[in-house]
């Protein structure tokens, strides 16, 4: 089994997930209300899931872009569209041939 590791920047602050949509709406970041998060996550908007660091994005690796496509893929608006965990774990183990 191969496995990869990359580190991108050891200077990069590390973004909690929806760091970016909790300053824009001026929410507390450290410690999110439930009502914060479901101001986040309700919006009719398609940015209500966890922004992708754009270095990653930047990287133009294929295994990067294989993860990012499948998150993305997780992150479907309705569950109906979602793959499913059967789904996403071949495409893993795909990953590490």
């Amino acid at each position: 089994m191969k496995f990869f590791f990359f580190v991108l920047d050891e200077n990069v602050k590390y973004v909690q997930p929806f760091e970016e949509q909790l300053i824009k709406r001026n929410l507390n970041v450290n410690n999110p209300t439930v009502n914060d998060m479901c101001e986040i996550t309700h919006l009719s908007e398609p940015n209500n899931r966890p922004l992708i660091n754009p270095l990653w994005i930047d990287l133009n690796s294929k295994i990067i872009n294989s993860i990012i496509s499948l998150i993305k893929e997780c992150w479907e608006q309705t569950p109906e569209s979602r793959i499913s965990s059967g789904v996403v774990c071949n495409r893993i183990i795909q990953l590490t041939k």
